[in-house]
């Protein structure tokens, strides 16, 4: 905590004291405490119904997965164990590792016709959505203490130019793969250097801090170019905007069609 906190907090306290000294005549202090009162009460039984609902999915984790292996993995605790637990179920029914990227939708889209093959497409984003954000809260915690993982994260951001969410989800796969080996092998995570050498979780921070670090000008570099595209974008909405204000014979706008596609462009960019 901090050591001015106090004396604010007691502040503004006096404040609001001396701001409603005389209020009494226009403000209903005892509706208003009924409301808070109120306000409480839902507020201590939804914390209970939580609280009854986390012993429940607890109590499940046990019976299907009482090794609790899944923890062995970095990024991946008591919170998100049996979220992966309960979305993969039996982990068999993956008979590859591309299987359950494509279960996650984590697998990029296919666009061929003839000859041609494109290349660099979307994530496909099919099935659950709570799987992919539990795995992108997972990854970005792997990332920091699994070299290997570390090293793809680096290689994106630095090499590829690749902002931080794209780089976590060039990660995400290679997640799921060690998630599956320790599901269907059913032994611990063991953290290896890049090599495949493995390590001790001090020897994977120091070499993720000597070797992988990604430098603050990158990260920057990243944050700029969003900048400018968020900006471009607000232009584009602006415009977008006047043209459905503007009378229709108004020729210093483009036309309305023309700033619905930018539109449509940006929204499937986003």
């Amino acid at each position: 905590m901090k050591p001015d906190l106090p004396e604010k907090l007691y502040s503004v306290a006096c404040s609001a004291c001396k701001l409603y000294a005389n209020a009494s005549s226009w403000i209903d202090f005892k509706e208003i405490q009924n409301e808070v009162h109120i306000e409480l009460q839902l507020l201590e039984a939804q914390e209970e119904s939580l609280a009854q609902v986390k012993d429940r999915v607890e109590s499940l984790y046990e019976e299907v997965h009482p090794s609790k292996i899944i923890e062995t993995i970095k990024g991946i605790g008591e919170n998100l164990g049996p979220s992966f637990v309960s979305m993969i179920g039996n982990s068999q029914r993956f008979s590859s590792q591309s299987k359950l990227r494509s279960f996650a939708g984590m697998i990029p889209k296919q666009d061929e016709s003839g000859e041609n093959n494109k290349k660099g497409l979307r994530m496909t984003q099919e099935g659950p959505s709570r799987f992919r954000r539990d795995l992108f809260l997972a990854a970005e915690i792997s990332r920091q203490w699994d070299p290997q993982l570390a090293k793809i994260y680096y290689e994106e951001m630095v090499n590829k130019g690749h902002c931080h969410t794209e780089a976590i989800c060039a990660v995400i796969p290679n997640l799921l793969n060690r998630i599956l080996c320790v599901l269907k092998e059913n032994r611990p995570y063991e953290l290896r250097d890049t090599d495949g050498n493995p390590i001790s979780t001090k020897e994977a921070e120091q070499t993720i801090k000597q070797q992988f670090t990604v430098p603050e000008e990158i990260r920057q570099r990243t944050r700029s170019r969003r900048s400018r595209k968020n900006r471009k974008e607000e232009r584009i909405r602006n415009l977008f905007k006047r043209q459905l204000e503007a009378s229709q014979d108004s020729y210093n706008i483009p036309p309305k069609d023309m700033l619905q596609k930018f539109e449509k462009y940006f929204n499937n960019a986003s």
